[in-house]
């Protein structure tokens, strides 16, 4: 059997195994799917052409540093999640990125799952999954996201730059969100005697314009590496208004407002004040939405 016909039953194989977690971004079955396995995955629910633009620019950034810290330190361990965040940081104030974490198609859907008031935890990721990199942070061994401060109340957010390689694509076990939270120690969940994990499922494949959206209790897990660097991008909504966690001290910012936020906003203050919005809505807030 030639090589090529092998590769297209191995993408079979793994294209059977995601097939029922898989949804159109405007089918309202992928709420159940998120309810009973802990997990969806949207398809082209991202521009592609968007999304090609942010890895345009993360790996071209990160290459560029990456050679640069080769060429002045050649004797020393590359710190790829340092640079990384560098790289982050600096995507963070490009255009580019809100563009993608504010796409209505994607806020139209967190709206079906979190209600109409919308907002995204400041924090952000970009895992880049090197070769020469040996740290557990960017090959995540099984985990769930409430072990690094994830509420319950928030859904994660993972897009592939590129189409996805099943030796480091996302791995996760479906219906693990309701197995409530597992003690950790040193980065590794301690199972029950007598409990057995099931095995993960390889996201893959997936294309440039799709993403999965996660339960924060979801077990999940980065990937092995492979000959090739992967890149990927990470973040989290929530409601507006439910309880902050851990991440409180980073903070997040309001999305989308629904009506009775917009009702409340406009009244002005937290103890409503009698007749201080009579003869019309006189709210500072200023609104101006760019057709974009």
């Amino acid at each position: 059997m030639g090589k090529q016909k092998m590769d297209s039953l191995t993408q079979d194989h793994y294209l059977q195994q995601i097939k029922p977690f898989l949804h159109n971004f405007n089918d309202p079955e992928f709420v159940e799917c998120f309810v009973e396995n802990g997990f969806v995955i949207l398809k082209q629910i991202l521009p592609p052409a968007l999304v090609h633009k942010h890895f345009e620019f993360v790996s071209s950034r990160y290459e560029e540093l990456r050679k640069d810290f080769q060429q002045k330190h050649p004797d020393k361990k590359l710190p790829v999640l340092g640079i990384s965040n560098h790289v982050l940081k600096e995507f963070e104030r490009d255009p580019l990125f809100d563009q993608l974490v504010r796409n209505k198609n994607l806020l139209d859907a967190l709206e079906k799952l979190l209600g109409p008031d919308l907002a995204k935890t400041n924090s952000n990721s970009i895992f880049i999954n090197d070769p020469v990199d040996d740290s557990p942070v960017t090959a995540k061994e099984l985990h769930q996201e409430a072990w690094s401060g994830a509420t319950v109340d928030d859904i994660q957010i993972w897009v592939p730059y590129h189409p996805t390689d099943p030796k480091t694509t996302m791995g996760v076990v479906p219906g693990s969100h309701y197995y409530g939270f597992f003690p950790n120690r040193n980065r590794k969940p301690i199972i029950p005697e007598g409990f057995e994990m099931p095995e993960t499922i390889p996201m893959h494949p997936l294309e440039v314009g799709d993403a999965i959206l996660f339960h924060g209790l979801l077990f999940h897990g980065g990937g092995k590496r492979s000959d090739r660097i992967r890149y990927a991008l990470a973040f989290r909504f929530r409601s507006s208004f439910a309880p902050v966690g851990l991440y409180r001290s980073q903070g997040f910012t309001t999305i989308r407002n629904g009506p009775m936020t917009r009702i409340c906003t406009a009244l002005g203050n937290d103890l409503l004040s009698p007749l201080r919005t009579y003869g019309g809505n006189i709210s500072n807030e200023d609104k101006y939405e760019a057709d974009i």
